[in-house]
């Protein structure tokens, strides 16, 4: 008797309506040194979802997390994040990976599709010049020297 009414819970459990959290659009804009982030967060289940957090890493490093309002059955949010873009950053194209329930808090009916990526291209931030200690004048023989920094086109 026991086992069967364990059953019938279990089961009962997996019947139970649940929320299904997913990041269904992503857009980003680099800027004046920070990320644009723009997220179409959806829930298409047939239960609500309660308050959650949703992360935002860049190449493998977490920029961000911020919490978000619970959302009903069948409804969506969009949100906007400015995301600072560290200074160890080099020019080049990242993945932008935004996840919703990044502490995986919510039960939800798929748990693989919480997360989308979008591309971003981060261009030099800014040209720093090469410095050297001089005395400040010329030795003979030497000629000035103009050092190119990865992305400036002014190459020779």
């Amino acid at each position: 008797m026991a086992r069967v009414l364990a059953v019938s819970i279990f089961s009962l459990a997996l019947s139970l309506p649940r929320p299904d959290l997913l990041v269904s659009h992503v857009g980003v804009v680099y800027s004046s040194g920070a990320l644009q982030a723009t997220v179409v967060v959806a829930n298409p289940g047939a239960a609500p979802a309660s308050p959650t957090v949703v992360s935002y890493r860049l190449g493998g490093k977490r920029l961000a997390t911020r919490r978000i309002h619970g959302l009903r059955a069948g409804s969506t949010t969009r949100i906007r994040a400015t995301l600072a873009v560290p200074a160890s950053v080099s020019a080049g194209s990242y993945r932008l990976r935004v996840c919703v329930d990044a502490t995986h808090r919510i039960r939800e009916v798929n748990e693989r599709n919480n997360c989308r990526v979008a591309t971003a291209s981060s261009p030099v931030q800014s040209l720093r010049p090469a410095v050297a200690a001089c005395d400040g004048r010329q030795h003979a023989g030497e000629q000035d020297r103009v050092r190119h920094l990865p992305g400036d086109r002014a190459r020779r």
